[in-house]
């Protein structure tokens, strides 16, 4: 199950009685300011997660069609380590 910026934008409309403009605003602000932050430390959501960016080592690819090899750079990538209770309300649902 993956969830969508639409899914997050529709549950903040209706939980917060929020307009279509101004959820997808909060929605954007929000998401621009963990990226922007967790590039300079880790950002910690209480009983939420630790938003961080971790590096990704060189390694080498294959195209399927070709079976041609090259070599992908390395570079960040932003990980989400969920909390643990917010592990247990997720599997909970499950």
């Amino acid at each position: 199950m993956s969830i969508t910026r639409k899914d997050i934008l529709k549950n903040i409309i209706n939980n917060c009685s929020l307009s279509n403009k101004d959820g997808a605003k909060l929605l954007e602000t929000f998401i621009q300011l963990t990226t922007v932050n967790a590039k300079l430390m880790p950002v910690k959501i209480s009983k939420f997660g630790v938003f961080i960016y971790k590096n990704t080592p060189r390694r080498i690819g294959r195209n399927p069609k070709t079976n041609e090899s090259y070599e992908i750079k390395a570079f960040k990538r932003l990980v989400f380590k969920p909390s643990i209770r917010l592990k247990k309300i997720i599997n909970w649902y499950n």
